[in-house]
């Protein structure tokens, strides 16, 4: 008697569901729902401001609140097979799963990288492409992976105490997709909505998002450049400062983040509230300190790329108008950083990314790391795929 195989839905084609889809199709029968198309990642430009303005690779209309009274702000979240892969910076720290590595040469910096260098002694990035063409999550082999393209999910199927399908509305086949194990990998955001509206997961279900706060300073000068829009970075105290060899006028900056921030969130049905710069915190106080000695220790090496901060910039040591200027900028501006996560992780799932009360539920993707990485999202959730995959294709 041949035994049948475990069914898998995965909910989410994005870094984590499509890696984890591609890896569980060799034990499991697995199903991968996702909203968006499968595009070939070559084929999306390598250029971030490009990649995000390609139609049909982002949400449209998700809007957060980033800091505490701010207005609603646009969020750039990624949609399609590859997910933020397919639209984001490429920066990663390492080669992980089907992610390339290629550390941009010297002969691809641009004007703000040298001044970086010169300035902050950053080193060159490394990029997920491969012989200068972007590479994603989305080239890992699906060949045994139900795709459900073009399909929401509009809830949850529970019966006896356990998880036991998912409801769909668009793409091709039943509106019900009968599962043993679903595993939800939509997102720091979608995910704890589909909890939510199913009221599985407990009160701790949203709370706890982070993400990076960050600004931009512009710069003043030429911003024209053919090469990558970021080749270089700088860290010190928990600071990253990353150069922008371009930005979507045509100009360039310099954007600075706070890599390990305390501010925490809440996401709900309703609303996106990032809470970043939470006033019980000193986010807000370590932030500016990192752009006050970004702007110091840049100025010089920015002149001699013929470069200048902008003149709605305070000077360095107006630490009070600096202080203001950040948080409006946090505040008011597109965001650089979107990295949010840890949106379902205290208290919602177990070691094994179980959901509490309910059987058959698992959530595996940027909600449940513990808090926004300091290193690279993308080599976070994977090693955070590689775990879960490998202990559920061993036992």
């Amino acid at each position: 008697m041949i035994e049948r195989r475990r069914r898998t839905v995965v909910v989410g084609g994005g870094v984590a569901g499509c890696v984890l889809a591609s890896r569980l199709s060799r034990v499991d029968d697995v199903v991968l729902i996702e909203a968006g198309s499968r595009v070939d990642a070559a084929s999306v430009p390598v250029d971030v401001h490009a990649a995000l303005a390609t139609p049909g690779l982002t949400w449209p209309g998700v809007k957060a609140r980033r800091v505490a009274g701010g207005p609603l702000v646009a969020y750039p979240v990624a949609r399609g097979v590859g997910g933020g892969s397919l639209v984001n910076g490429l920066v990663v720290d390492r080669s992980s799963g089907p992610l390339v590595v290629e550390e941009v040469g010297a002969n691809e910096f641009g004007s703000v990288d040298r001044a970086l260098v010169t300035g902050l002694g950053a080193r060159a990035v490394r990029l997920s492409r491969r012989s200068g063409m972007r590479a994603a999550a989305s080239n890992v082999d699906l060949e045994a992976v139900d795709l459900r393209l073009g399909a929401t999910v509009d809830g949850l199927v529970v019966g006896g105490g356990r998880v036991i399908g998912v409801e769909i509305a668009g793409g091709e086949g039943d509106t019900v997709v009968e599962a043993d194990r679903v595993v939800l990998a939509a997102g720091a955001f979608a995910s704890p909505r589909i909890l939510l509206a199913a009221g599985l997961g407990g009160p701790a279900v949203g709370r706890g998002v982070q993400d990076h706060p960050s600004v931009v300073l512009p710069l003043d000068g030429p911003g024209q450049f053919d090469g990558p829009v970021s080749g270089a970075v700088a860290r010190f105290d928990g600071i990253e400062v990353l150069a922008l060899n371009r930005l979507p006028d045509g100009q360039c900056g310099v954007a600075v983040a706070l890599l390990d921030p305390a501010s925490r969130g809440r996401v709900t049905i309703e609303e996106i509230d990032l809470n970043l710069l939470d006033e019980n915190t000193d986010d807000l106080a370590r932030l500016t300190a990192g752009v006050s000695v970004a702007i110091g220790r840049l100025s010089d090496a920015l002149a001699a790329e013929g470069l200048a901060f902008a003149d709605e910039i305070p000077k360095s040591g107006d630490i009070s108008s600096l202080r203001d200027w950040v948080r409006s900028q946090v505040a008011t501006a597109d965001p650089v950083y979107t990295h949010a996560a840890s949106s379902c992780s205290r208290d919602v799932v177990d070691e094994g990314h179980a959901v509490g009360g309910v059987e058959g539920l698992f959530v595996v993707d940027a909600s449940t790391l513990p808090g926004v990485p300091t290193g690279s999202m993308m080599n976070a959730i994977l090693d955070q795929v590689d775990v879960v995959s490998g202990r559920w294709m061993s036992s």
